[in-house]
């Protein structure tokens, strides 16, 4: 024990330190944002105490398979609120260090516009990108639970495994599992009325082409951060916070295609904050 401690003391260290940052930053957040009002405390906080029925929380459209993993809404309020946002930091931080995006990578997601407006709503984008993240055997049904987030990739990460159905099988076992559990789930309307909704960012249909040269290139590059990146150009409905994940995984090896799209949020986000009278520089 004492001669694998001596071996390995470094790495035990910075788990030490990750820790310590993790619990001092969860006790600032605790007391300056727990309380705040956002799609955790309205919707996501509830699914899992309505397992039996998920879909009928109001608001929730994901996949019913999705509530499973959010167990820690049972906590009180403040604390799962918390947690839920810790999930979505580090979760963006591990992503930046699979793609050894760096400190640019940490500087260019958490300053971006678009973190915050995570931090505001807080998603649960961290499912998604940890099912990116994972082998696709694992991961993909991950991806399902919100397939808007970087659901272009499955389809490179695919043919990455020569197209074996071994990947897809947990997939399929899991919707069709979903159906006999949860009977018929699918919310058309619920999802077509986010097409309206003030905060869409999506270009679609105009993106469409944009889309599919970008998801052929990846295709031919065998590159799944750019079929990731295809998604928000396909999809009638892109929530702006959503990319924050894409930024976090373009900071790798697409560092110049990274600074132009947080340059692009700055931009936009000033602008936006001068129309309602508010001037940041």
């Amino acid at each position: 024990m004492i001669v694998y401690l001596r071996g390995h003391w470094q790495q035990i260290f910075k788990i030490f330190v990750f820790l310590l940052a993790l619990t001092f930053l969860f006790v600032i957040l605790y007391y300056y944002y727990g309380d705040n009002q956002n799609d955790w405390q309205h919707f996501f906080s509830q699914v899992f105490a309505h397992i039996q029925a998920p879909n009928k929380v109001e608001g929730f459209i994901n996949p019913p398979w999705t509530a499973l993993l959010l167990a820690y809404g049972l906590l009180p309020l403040k604390i799962s609120n918390v947690i839920n946002l810790l999930l979505n930091i580090c979760m963006l931080l591990l992503a930046v260090y699979k793609v050894k995006g760096g400190w640019l990578g940490i500087v260019l997601t958490f300053t971006s516009p678009i973190f915050f407006d995570m931090a505001r709503v807080n998603p649960i984008d961290w499912i998604p990108l940890l099912g990116f993240l994972l082998p696709p055997i694992w991961g993909f049904p991950l991806m399902a639970t919100k397939p808007q987030t970087l659901g272009a990739a499955m389809l490179i990460k695919w043919k990455q495994e020569k197209f074996s159905l071994k990947p897809l099988i947990p997939l399929a076992i899991i919707i069709g599992g979903s159906f006999l559990v949860w009977g018929n789930w699918v919310n058309i309307y619920g999802a077509v009325s986010l097409i309206d909704n003030s905060h869409n960012f999506s270009f679609w249909p105009l993106g469409i082409p944009f889309g599919i040269m970008l998801l052929y290139y990846a295709w031919k590059t065998n590159d799944e951060v750019l079929a990731g990146a295809s998604t928000y150009l396909l999809i009638p409905y892109v929530a702006p916070y959503s990319m924050v994940c894409l930024l976090a995984l373009l900071s790798g090896k697409h560092k110049k295609i990274a600074l132009a799209l947080y340059l692009g949020f700055t931009w936009f986000a000033v602008v936006e904050a001068r129309r309602i009278g508010i001037h940041l520089f």
